[in-house]
């Protein structure tokens, strides 16, 4: 169109709006009707071509209310709610898309449906506590979930600097195998240092049980 009035288009900025289409046209300068010399640009402000993809945010211990306000003001539609057992009642323990435990900073689409995983407080049932070690805490969280137990406390032995996931759980209490009660937590320590894999901190945890107990 613009050539055949002999101007030509230059896209100076674009923005993202879900309600418009993929590439369409959001504002230009000159307005329309306005009067211009033949051969001059007219400028442009586009929609993206690419639908927003939105980090996910750190949900994990919030209420659910609380966490549904936030995913839904940036943009995420909230759906089912799954309720487990987890002493952190009312509490998110995890989120899910497409039937995956997802850690938060996992960046989708804008829309994109989560399923929050809430705590619905101890079950009377009991369970087994998992092996977490060397798993990350993204998987240390689904695997503790799906044996109806839930990450406690997260100790990392340095401060990570946005590289959560480099780390890997060397130490964990309860030990794997023990019997609790369903819902119960376990409380895990991550490093990067290979080394701690090789120490026995179970027979530790053990002494200081037997002497306080």
């Amino acid at each position: 169109m613009l050539q055949n009035h002999s101007l030509f288009p230059v896209v100076i900025d674009s923005i993202y709006d879900r309600k418009l289409k993929l590439g369409s046209i959001v504002e230009q300068t000159p307005k329309p009707n306005s009067t211009i010399k033949r051969n001059r640009p007219v400028y442009l402000i586009i929609n993206s071509m690419q639908i927003r993809q939105i980090p996910l945010p750190d949900v994990n211990d919030m209420s659910y209310r609380q966490a549904d306000a936030i995913l839904r003001s940036l943009g995420f539609a909230v759906g089912n709610i799954e309720y487990r057992p987890s002493e952190y009642h009312n509490l998110v323990v995890a989120v899910k898309f497409k039937g995956e435990t997802v850690p938060s900073g996992t960046r989708l689409t804008e829309g994109s449906e989560v399923v929050l995983v809430v705590g619905s407080g101890l079950s009377e049932g009991e369970s087994y506590v998992p092996d977490l070690k060397e798993l990350s805490l993204s998987d240390a969280r689904t695997k503790s979930i799906n044996n109806q137990c839930v990450i406690g406390a997260t100790i990392f032995d340095e401060q990570p600097a946005g590289n959560e996931e480099e780390y890997f759980v060397y130490r964990q209490r309860p030990k794997a195998g023990d019997k609790v009660v369903a819902g119960s937590r376990v409380d895990i320590w991550l490093t990067t240092n290979t080394s701690l894999l090789d120490m026995d901190f179970d027979n530790e945890d053990d002494q200081v049980e037997e002497k306080f107990f």
